[in-house]
């Protein structure tokens, strides 16, 4: 798991920039949550709201302050149709 987590951190940096990105991973008892396991649901959503109020603050100034330009995307429908088209 370390190893998948690592490489998708680094292409998570790679495609957004590091300044770009927030890791929020907070530190917990080893065993106490498992992949499957769902004793401990109650706790892990009281974890992550607590986890979200404090990293707030950063999130509303890294990413919620700014307007930005409306997203265009690069292939839209209509240019797609265009370059396929064919003139004989």
């Amino acid at each position: 798991m370390l190893g998948q987590c690592s490489s998708s951190l680094g292409i998570a940096k790679l495609f957004a920039g590091e300044e770009n990105l927030l890791r929020i991973s907070p530190s917990t008892t080893k065993g106490r949550f498992t992949l499957d396991g769902i004793r401990e649901i109650s706790c892990l959503k009281g974890l992550g709201m607590s986890e979200a109020r404090k990293a707030l603050p950063k999130l509303r100034k890294m990413f919620l302050t700014n307007p930005v330009s409306p997203f265009e995307p690069y292939y839209s429908p209509t240019r797609a149709c265009m370059q396929s088209t064919v003139i004989s």
